[in-house]
């Protein structure tokens, strides 16, 4: 695997019920290799240890398995948008989270990783935060195992997709999506003293009907790839505009006069190394392609 090292730090520090204390959000500079999503990492609202992931591509429409998503805590997520909460800490401690994008004809057979840094800290002395509880996901409903089986605990569950505040600890979401729920556990005997723990729940949705990602709409073939002198590009579809970039987004070239079956890009002035092309189709479209210089 190529391995892209991005690291940030996140203070997701005191996450109160009410109000957020000390937090940054992240969100990376402009996209300049789409084989390296750009990734904004923001801490949920009135949870603690609980962010929101979203990965942007210059790539419409590519699916939500290209992102695979592990935050080393033996949970996992696949999709443009994720969510996910940790359980609290006693002293400041860095988490670490990886996306694994693969993107076969765009980046070609190896898959890119890119690593990122979360930074959690105990929650407020005066907010009691439970361990993150275990959540079986089948399809759309979820089962909640908060850990409680002792008769004077009580336990309601806010799913958060606006349902009412349950006493049960199974739910099935009318829609696919993402979702934190909140579990409040109380000693009956003292039901002002209110614990809290959360749990992130991903649902993929599958690709709108009719739309396919561009990669197969296309149907462009580069060859031959590694290229040393040229590089053909055959083409199945009206384009407007053909461009080069390499993979710090600096245009190496731009290919205006194009014909729609096939166009020769003459690389002998190009550094050895990989690039990535650039269509822009009539319909206002867009698709890439990596290719390698030799």
């Amino acid at each position: 695997m190529k391995t892209i090292k991005l690291l940030f730090a996140i203070a997701l520090c005191f996450f109160n019920v009410k109000n957020i204390h000390g937090v940054n959000s992240i969100k990376t500079s402009t996209l300049v290799n789409p084989c390296a999503p750009q990734v904004s990492i923001t801490p949920f609202p009135n949870t603690y240890g609980c962010y929101s992931i979203t990965a942007y591509n210059s790539v419409p429409n590519d699916p939500d398995s290209y992102y695979q998503w592990n935050f080393q805590d033996g949970t996992t997520a696949v999709g443009k948008i994720v969510y996910h909460c940790c359980s609290p800490v006693t002293v400041t401690t860095n988490y670490t989270l990886s996306l694994t994008y693969t993107s076969p004809t765009l980046c070609g057979p190896l898959s890119n990783v890119q690593v990122f840094t979360i930074t959690l800290n105990p929650p407020a002395s005066t907010l009691c935060v439970n361990n993150t509880p275990s959540v079986t996901l089948a399809a759309n409903s979820v089962t909640v195992w908060s850990g409680f089986a002792i008769p004077e605990i009580m336990t309601s569950f806010n799913y958060g997709d606006g349902s009412a505040t349950s006493q049960t600890n199974t739910h099935t979401y009318p829609n696919c999506g993402n979702y934190i729920i909140t579990i409040n556990s109380w000693d009956m005997n003292t039901p002002n003293n209110i614990c809290y723990s959360y749990a992130a729940v991903n649902i993929t949705c599958p690709n709108p009907t009719g739309i396919t990602d561009l990669e197969n709409i296309s149907k462009m073939v580069l060859y031959p790839n590694p290229a040393t002198e040229f590089l053909n590009i055959k083409i199945t579809q009206p384009i407007k505009e053909l461009e080069v970039f390499d993979l710090l987004g600096k245009k190496t070239e731009v290919l205006t006069e194009i014909n729609d079956q096939q166009n020769t890009l003459h690389t002998v002035k190009l550094t050895p190394g990989s690039y990535i092309v650039k269509i822009q189709f009539e319909n206002g479209q867009k698709t890439y392609r990596k290719f390698i210089k030799q």
